[in-house]
């Protein structure tokens, strides 16, 4: 009788979609990495395609910690620094796949209700004022 080996190479979700993280400065951010795969794979992170090593200054940067075997990256007391393309990459025997993040840091006061209030105030104030809402972006008026 023969034993099955049962392999599934690793993968994850939606990995084919840059998922694009917002945080404000000197925040905590988690970056997940849900991989799958038979055997488990092992899971690596990159910073604008430079490895982090594991272990406890990551890469030489002293805020960012692995956690849960690898599967979560961990960057705390976010700064501007901290923006970058992160990627986490399972590998396993049968397989390897990659996911991108896209670190977008923002000031500590820009958040997105401070930018809706700015937004609806404005747009109220030209239909008021011209009886036509102008398209224009929140960013023009920060």
């Amino acid at each position: 009788m023969r034993a099955c080996v049962c392999v599934v190479p690793a993968s994850i979700v939606n990995s084919t979609v840059v998922d694009e993280v917002e945080v404000i400065v000197n925040h905590t951010l988690y970056l997940r990495c849900p991989a799958q795969g038979i055997p488990q794979p092992s899971i690596i992170w990159l910073r604008d395609g430079v490895p982090l090593l594991d272990d406890d200054d990551v890469g030489g940067l002293s805020n960012v910690r692995l956690m849960s075997s690898g599967r979560q990256l961990e960057i705390r007391h976010v700064t501007l620094d901290d923006e970058a393309v992160y990627q986490c990459r399972a590998t396993n025997v049968a397989g390897q796949q990659s996911k991108r993040f896209q670190l977008q840091v923002l000031g500590e006061y820009l958040n997105y209700h401070h930018c809706l209030t700015r937004c609806v105030r404005f747009i109220c104030t030209s239909i008021m004022l011209y009886a036509v809402p102008r398209q224009l972006t929140c960013s023009n008026y920060l």
